[in-house]
C-alpha cells in the first residue's frame, strides 16, 4: 500500500486527465485497505481535471468496495478498455498510467 500510495500520489501531482487503476488480480488480506482510494478520490477532486477510474475488480473486491461504499464515490468500470473510454470522455487530455510514475 505505501508504493501504490506514492504512485498515486505522483500520478495526481502530475494533473493528468485521469488515473485508472486496474484492479484486476488485486487480492485484499483487509477491506481498510480499499480506504486508500477513498482518499485518492478526495485528492483527485480537489483538481478540477483529474478523475480516478478503477477497472476489473474481481467480485470479492466489488464486494468490500461496496461495504465500504467505494462503489459510491470512485466509478469501478468493468473493462480498462470501459475505463479509457470514459477518460477518454471526461476530456481530452493526458492519460496517466500510474505505472510509469515510478
Amino acid at each position: 500500500t505505501p508504493l501504490l500510495r506514492r504512485l498515486l500520489d505522483k500520478a495526481l501531482a502530475e494533473a493528468p486527465t485521469a488515473i485508472i487503476v486496474d484492479l484486476a488480480g488485486l487480492r485484499v488480506g483487509d477491506d481498510i485497505c480499499l480506504t486508500l482510494f477513498l482518499a485518492v478520490a478526495k485528492r483527485a477532486a480537489e483538481e478540477p481535471s483529474t478523475a480516478l477510474l478503477l477497472c476489473a475488480a474481481d467480485r470479492s473486491v466489488k464486494e468490500s468496495m461496496s461495504a465500504l461504499g467505494l462503489d459510491r464515490v470512485v466509478p469501478v468500470y468493468p473493462t480498462l478498455a470501459d475505463a479509457m473510454t470514459a477518460a477518454r470522455d471526461k476530456g481530452s487530455g493526458e492519460l496517466k498510467d500510474a505505472r510509469s510514475a515510478e
